[in-house]
C-alpha cells in the first residue's frame, strides 16, 4: 500500500531544497512535489470552510483536482509533498 507524506512548514525554510534532494534520491519511485498548487490551496478560505465542498467552485476546483491527482499517483507509487500552502487542507 502506497502512502502520502506531507511536510508542512512556515515557508522560506528549505522545503524546495528538500523536494529537490528527495526527488534526486528517489527518482521515479516516489512522486515528489513542492507546493504544487501555490496559492490555489486557498489556505485562509479552507481553514474556515473545513472541506473543499464548502468553498465556492472557483476555489474548490484546483484543490479537488489535486486530491484526485494524489489518489491516482498513490495507485502506483508513494506521494511526497512539501511546503506551507497545504496545511489547511
Amino acid at each position: 500500500m502506497n502512502h502520502a507524506t506531507f511536510v508542512l512548514s512556515t515557508g522560506r525554510c528549505g522545503t524546495q531544497w528538500l523536494a529537490d534532494s528527495l526527488s534526486a534520491i528517489w527518482g521515479d519511485a516516489v512522486e515528489v512535489t513542492h507546493e504544487p498548487l501555490h496559492i490555489d490551496y486557498a489556505a485562509r478560505e479552507m481553514l474556515g470552510a473545513g472541506d473543499p465542498s464548502h468553498l465556492p467552485a472557483v476555489l474548490a476546483e484546483p484543490i479537488l483536482k489535486h486530491m484526485e491527482m494524489i489518489e491516482e499517483a498513490l495507485a502506483s507509487q508513494r506521494y511526497f509533498e512539501c511546503g506551507h500552502p497545504s496545511w489547511s487542507s
